[in-house]
């Protein structure tokens, strides 16, 4: 009886990396080059998978690997590069020479974070925190309603006085506000037809054409 392919694969090792794994490892790499990961493990006589071969070399033992705490210069350019690129640590990374993403992204979340909240900074939006908590402006009232309002405070006013005023609130709107006030309210039996009145509804009107 055959034995099963999946039977005869050798058992694959996980978890921490011996020295002498790191050695082979960094033996084949310098000499070889990596090539493809997935064939390295048995070249250089492994018992490990590709990706984990990939790692221990990009995370651990390649030689232009920083070590040590982030520069301030480093601090700086991973907050530029956070404001662009969001949480994307492998782009970030390859602009940090000698940084790692894993590296990058675990300094972000214990250190920068903290910092820049500490500054009144929002970490996600890189703007002011008070900007980003604070509600938006009410919107403004429509200009039937400001010049109802108008009209309603100055409703006791004299006759020269109301029409002064109420020219002064409907210049920059639109013509339309003035019919939509509400005139029998204030005027009820057509006050605006006698007199005093008439003369002042005759200079208002024409004034009304012009705004």
């Amino acid at each position: 009886m055959g034995v099963h392919p999946r039977s005869a694969k050798q058992k694959l090792r996980k978890g921490l990396w011996s020295p002498e794994e790191d050695e082979k490892l960094l033996r084949h790499v310098l000499a070889h080059g990596h090539g493809c990961w997935s064939a390295v493990p048995k070249l250089a006589g492994l018992q490990r998978c590709g990706k984990s071969c990939r790692l221990r070399w990009m995370n651990y033992l390649r030689p232009d690997l920083k070590r040590g705490a982030f520069s301030p210069d480093e601090e700086n350019r991973v907050i530029e590069l956070h404001a662009l690129l969001g949480n994307r640590w492998a782009q970030i990374a390859a602009q940090l020479p000698g940084r790692t993403d894993n590296e990058i992204k675990n300094f972000w979340n214990s250190t920068i974070k903290k910092r820049l909240r500490r500054r009144g900074i929002d970490p996600a939006t890189h703007k002011p925190i008070a900007d980003v908590n604070a509600p938006p402006p009410p919107p403004p009232p429509p200009p039937a309603a400001a010049a109802a309002t108008a009209a309603e405070e100055l409703a006791c006013s004299s006759p020269v006085q109301w029409m002064g005023a109420l020219a002064g609130v409907g210049s920059g709107m639109d013509g339309g506000w003035v019919d939509e006030l509400p005139w029998a309210d204030y005027f009820p039996g057509g006050l605006l037809a006698a007199p005093p009145f008439t003369d002042e509804v005759q200079k208002l009107s024409a004034a009304f054409e012009h705004i």
